[in-house]
């Protein structure tokens, strides 16, 4: 196989020619860094670089080679597809963490170790770096000889192989029936609930490969809930829960909430705090549970007035508050938009004011405040920014949402758009009605999701 084993070097060594800047400099285009990339395999992209906000590099390019060399051995790659949760952003983000999750070695698992170290080296390069081309030709032709070719023989036996595509050792327990999950909450129950911000952008639930790079995030408040209603969804088997907040005070002025009192809302063990009530603002919301940390069996409410709750505030809508503009604005938001991407919620044994804890016992607002920038986050992941209609038609004279000129940061002002468009490397399947680069900017992202709708 001597013509593969040459292409396979030119291609390797052209690579790094081809990112002098020079090319862009003839075009008309201003002069680039050395070692600035040309981004000629962007349908992989992101890369662990890109996804980091630094510029890429020959390092870079040789890392989506290694990505596409790969490919063509196993057949797939882990990071292929992306849950429904997922936003057009998230679903990028969440093939650069993907990346970074898995090493060389772990990808070309069953195949020629040099396909990994390949990986593995490139991306252990400095951005700046020139890259040992003559190494890399080294271990792929010392490849090519062990495995039997010569550069005389010019007729093959290609060993047949498996039309399935390779399973990673990790993968292969996937293919086990995960056991059911088992209710771990009860209605009445007492507890301390987190919101997690970046699991529910992205869309990351527990059953997810991606789970334990999320699953320790700290950003939001810690705050006092009570367990209005639990159950386990039939369609993915993740436990769903609603809350309702607790408080220190009389109730809640600008509506509805249920106070602990003698006779109306007792607990077990007794409640040892005055001026305490539960609410619900400005309705109630279903959360995934993603963890329940420890034993959150310390205080419940009386069984006999768990009802009490449910009847309350379990049906609670926002026309029972009073709301001013800005939270009606983000609830008309919410309903245009309406997403379905999970709300992540970590489960946690209450800890009363008088222990330590750092638990949030001041809020009237509950989690409506996380969870409107949780949505206007993953609105705008999806080239929707908040308060722009789904369904309204873009026009992108008067449109002030960011274009997404150039899919590299910090290089707007180069106007040759490092040739991502140009049709032999990026727009076989794009609509044929996107413009070249040169004869105009490239159009708002929302433009192209209308034209696929």
């Amino acid at each position: 196989m001597p013509s593969q084993s040459r292409d396979l070097s030119s291609a390797i060594q052209s690579r790094g020619r081809t990112q002098t800047g020079y090319r862009h400099t003839q075009m008309g285009g201003p002069q680039r860094p050395p070692w600035s990339s040309s981004a000629s395999f962007p349908v992989l992209k992101p890369l662990v670089s890109e996804g980091s906000l630094i510029d890429l590099s020959w390092r870079d390019d040789l890392e989506s080679l290694a990505y596409v060399l790969i490919f063509l051995l196993r057949g797939n790659l882990p990071w292929v597809s992306s849950p429904e949760g997922s936003t057009i952003t998230g679903a990028a983000v969440r093939v650069r963490m993907a990346k970074m999750k898995w090493s060389g070695s772990q990808l070309a698992h069953g195949h020629p170790p040099e396909f990994g170290q390949f990986l593995d080296q490139t991306r252990a390069l400095a951005i700046d770096e020139t890259p040992p081309y003559e190494r890399y030709v080294e271990l792929f032709e010392d490849l090519y000889r062990r495995s039997g070719f010569s550069d005389t023989d010019k007729s093959f036996d290609w060993t047949p192989v498996s039309s399935e595509p390779s399973t990673l050792p990790q993968e292969e327990n996937k293919l086990e029936k995960e056991p059911q999950r088992k209710h771990q909450l009860v209605p009445g129950q007492i507890v301390a609930a987190q919101l997690l911000h970046q699991a529910s952008v992205l869309g990351i639930t527990p059953d997810d490969e991606l789970w334990g790079m999320v699953e320790s995030e700290t950003s939001a408040a810690l705050r006092p809930a009570v367990v209005l209603k639990t159950w386990i969804d039939e369609d993915d088997g993740l436990e769903r829960v609603t809350l309702a907040a607790l408080a220190r005070g009389k109730g809640l002025d600008s509506g509805p909430s249920v106070t602990f009192e003698h006779g109306q809302l007792e607990t077990v063990p007794p409640w040892t705090l005055d001026e305490t009530y539960c609410y619900v603002f400005p309705q109630p919301v279903s959360y995934v549970v993603s963890t329940v940390q420890g034993d959150t069996s310390g205080y419940r409410v009386r069984e006999e007035h768990v009802s009490l709750l449910q009847r309350e505030l379990g049906g609670v809508t926002a026309g029972r508050f009073k709301l001013d503009t800005p939270d009606r604005q983000a609830l008309e938001h919410l309903a245009e938009h309406n997403d379905e991407g999970p709300l992540l919620v970590r489960i946690e044994p209450l800890q009363l004011p008088n222990e330590e804890g750092g638990v949030d016992w001041a809020g009237t607002r509950g989690w409506f405040d996380e969870i409107t920038s949780i949505y206007s986050a993953r609105a705008i992941d999806n080239g929707w920014p908040w308060g722009h209609p789904a369904s309204a038609s873009v026009d992108p004279d008067s449109d002030n949402r960011a274009e997404f000129s150039d899919s590299y940061r910090g290089m707007g002002e180069w106007d040759n758009r490092q040739q991502e468009r140009d049709e032999t490397l990026t727009l076989r399947t794009l609509p044929p009605s996107l413009p070249p680069g040169e004869q105009g900017p490239i159009p708002c992202i929302g433009e192209i999701i209308d034209e696929y709708e």
